[in-house]
């Protein structure tokens, strides 16, 4: 394990050193991929739209100056404002001192120029100097505008030369990077093949050694050899516990051939054992015939005897279950008459509870329907009432009828109150017929109820006193009963218990000689199989024999 993990371990932390050595060389080239594209690029594009926007600023001079039209003013203003902002975004962004140097002075050039343009060439356009702005163009406009070009093509040119040598050291480390890694994939190939060599060598051959012995042992049957390999790894160890592997073997095969001979001189004892066993077991199976046959017949006797006084039980508990079943009876029918005799105890009372409860209503009842006449004097006084209404209605029609025209409403009115004094007249005619009605109705009801509470308080008390007398009687006849049938179960019960005690004595006995004829039958078949058996056993010690004696040939084969 040491010398494979050592091996590859070792090729593995030279490959993470080169790896690291070419992840540092990818950084430094992805660093300056991001420097030209996030600073140097943006610089460079400024740069031309800087050169770019003079250019225009000097076209829409021009065109001003031909034209006089306004707008190439507004144009040029925009331009300017356009390129201090780019000029700003330049030196703002700017790494080193030489190339903020550079875009200072060509901001420098270009605010001179647009100062020339804003404070001398313009005005003199609008005043319509013409021999003035033509010397302003050629004395001072073109040397400025030469001067500022001549600048920003060198400040172009200066970031055209950083991008390119930022490039040609991306290149420089692409190409370093490439050497490194053919050099690392030869450098690993070599390394391989040569661990390869030295550890396949140092694995193998003491492997090789190991094999050669064992195949010579095996073509000897040799168990005593031992062997050797001077190695401390685990092939080493492997030897070492074959080694011990075989010497378990042979100290297996000594105890095997050790014992191999015991078992042959038992097999011997054994087999004589067995003989002499034969010849008992004849003896024995003769005799337990004998007795079986004088079994058989005691056990005969014994269950006529059972079956006599099964006979006698069976009878005996018919009569114990009957009068068990008799006092179960009784004592049910006691239980009733008591049941019996509380319900009827308690229906007596609650019939008198009742007979009071049901007396004091009615009275009251009655009592109170007398308010019914009441109602008659008040269907009197409202047909008084009603024929009143009826004159003043009258009166009204007729007090109406001397008005004329102004008193046919009243009239009306007066009719309609009449007619509802007619409507009250007859409907209290009606209230005292049904009101007669109900005074004979009350009449009546007080009459049947009178006869009613008579009935209850003379026949119905007397039933119920007749029926606790019966009961009583009911009662004390059970208990009689009773007394009688527990005598009689009691006397089953222990004559039952007698005859018990006799019916399993017998059939202990029964059983006893059964099993007793059993026994001495298995007795007699068990010795007539015991030896069967042992004369397959002596069959089986000689194959035993025979095997023991093949065991120890096989033990035999081999130099122990």
């Amino acid at each position: 394990m040491v010398k494979i993990v050592g091996g590859f371990l070792g090729i593995t932390v030279t490959a993470a050193v080169v790896l690291i050595l070419i992840l540092s060389k990818i950084h430094s080239i992805t660093l300056t991929a991001s420097s030209i594209n996030n600073t140097y690029l943006p610089l460079y594009e400024n740069t031309n739209q800087v050169i770019e926007n003079s250019l225009a600023e000097v076209a829409a001079l021009r065109g001003y100056v031909i034209t006089e039209d306004e707008s190439f003013i507004t144009h040029f203003q925009e331009l300017t404002v356009k390129s201090d902002a780019l000029f700003d975004k330049i030196l703002h962004n700017s790494v080193l001192e030489s190339e903020k140097k550079l875009g200072e002075e060509s901001q420098k050039l270009e605010n001179d120029y647009v100062k020339i343009a804003t404070s001398s060439l313009i005005p003199a356009v609008k005043e319509g100097k013409d021999g003035e702005v033509l010397d302003i163009m050629k004395n001072q406009m073109v040397p400025a505008a030469k001067a500022l070009s001549d600048k920003l093509d060198e400040y172009q040119a200066y970031r055209e030369n950083q991008m390119s040598e930022l490039l040609n050291s991306s290149s420089l480390a692409a190409a370093m990077m490439e050497k490194i890694v053919i050099a690392s994939i030869i450098v690993f190939l070599i390394v391989a093949i040569i661990l390869s060599f030295l550890i396949s060598g140092m694995i193998i051959k003491p492997i090789r050694r190991m094999q050669k012995e064992l195949l010579e042992a095996e073509k000897n049957n040799d168990l005593t050899c031992q062997i050797i390999v001077k190695s401390n790894d685990e092939i080493g160890a492997m030897a070492d516990a074959l080694n011990l592997f075989i010497e378990k073997i042979r100290n297996s095969f000594h105890r095997v051939s050790d014992s191999a001979f015991l078992v042959n001189d038992s097999v011997y004892s054994v087999n004589t054992s067995i003989n002499r066993l034969n010849e008992y077991m004849e003896d024995i199976s003769a005799i337990t015939e004998e007795l079986s046959s004088g079994m058989e017949e005691t056990s005969a006797s014994t269950e006529e005897v059972t079956a006599t006084v099964e006979e006698i039980n069976s009878a005996v508990q018919n009569v114990s279950q009957k009068a068990q079943y008799g006092a179960v009876t009784v004592e049910d029918i006691n239980n009733r008459a008591l049941t019996l005799k509380s319900d009827f105890e308690k229906a007596q009372q609650e019939a008198y509870n009742i007979r009071t409860r049901v007396q004091v209503k009615l009275e009251k009842s009655l009592e109170e329907a007398k308010s019914v006449i009441q109602i008659n004097e008040l269907a009197n006084g409202i047909l008084g009432i009603a024929s009143q209404t009826n004159l003043l209605a009258l009166n009204a029609s007729i007090e109406a009828a001397r008005a004329g025209d102004a008193g046919k409403g009243f009239a009306v009115v007066a009719g309609e109150i009449g007619k509802l004094a007619d409507e009250s007249t007859r409907i209290v005619s009606q209230m005292q017929q049904i009101n007669q009605q109900v005074l004979s109705a009350v009449g009546n009801l007080s009459e049947h109820a009178k006869e009613l509470m008579q009935f209850v308080s003379v026949n119905v008390v007397e039933d119920y006193q007749k029926i606790l007398s019966a009961t009583n009687e009911y009662t004390n006849d059970a208990n009689k009963v009773d007394d009688i049938v527990t005598d009689l179960s009691s006397t089953s019960q222990e004559l039952l218990a007698s005859i018990q005690n006799i019916t399993t004595a017998i059939t202990e006995v029964a059983t006893a000689t059964t099993e007793g004829a059993q026994g001495t039958a298995n007795i007699a078949g068990r010795a007539g199989e015991s030896a069967l058996e042992s004369s397959k056993t002596v069959v089986e010690t000689g194959k035993v024999k025979d095997a023991v004696e093949e065991l120890i040939g096989a033990v035999k084969l081999f130099r122990i």
